[in-house]
């Protein structure tokens, strides 16, 4: 018995564990300089919510106010940047074209970016282990409730009825006068 509560307590910390256990999935895609005119067109590696993404000539990413150009692509879709007739940058998402304004003068590189997490091969085996274990755990608990419940009824049902009318009346008292 108390190797199976330990084998339980085990997998039930495995649980806890396993959502840590993520392989970080970060994809540059249509990396660019924003003066080239000829621009940069791809096709989207994996479905996702993409970001406009700047970067200056050392690597490091700049903050800018790009939010406008966030934009949910499927896999496949084209994915890019390119310059419009007036010589504007436009980041390309699909079919849709995005103007991008107030781009930060340091900006060496534009590029889209994404960046999600997937689960482990681990990480998803523990979690099959872990759905049978709450599976049995459920019947587990249903059941020991169904026969408590059961158990508790017999009692109640074998305790004598307090309204049953075969009962004998109390004898009664005599009174002595004086």
């Amino acid at each position: 018995m108390r190797c199976n509560a330990i084998v339980a307590g085990c997998l039930i910390a495995s649980l806890g564990m396993a959502p840590g256990c993520v392989h970080k999935y970060v994809q540059k895609v249509a990396v660019c300089d924003p003066r080239d005119v000829a621009g940069r067109v791809e096709p989207a590696p994996r479905s996702g919510m993409y970001r406009v993404q700047l970067v200056d000539e050392i690597g490091h990413y700049l903050k800018s106010p790009l939010y406008a150009a966030d934009r949910w692509v499927a896999k496949g879709e084209r994915m890019g940047f390119s310059h419009g007739e007036d010589g504007k940058l436009l980041a390309i998402a699909g079919e849709q074209h995005v103007e991008l304004n107030g781009l930060p003068p340091g900006a060496a590189h534009v590029m889209w970016y994404h960046k999600s997490k997937r689960p482990t091969q681990f990480a998803k085996s523990v979690g099959k282990v872990g759905s049978t274990t709450a599976q049995a755990m459920l019947l587990t608990t249903t059941g020991v409730a169904i026969v408590a419940g059961t158990a508790g009824l017999l009692w109640v049902a074998g305790l004598p009825d307090p309204c049953d009318d075969n009962v004998a009346p109390a004898p009664k008292k005599k009174h002595h006068h004086h």
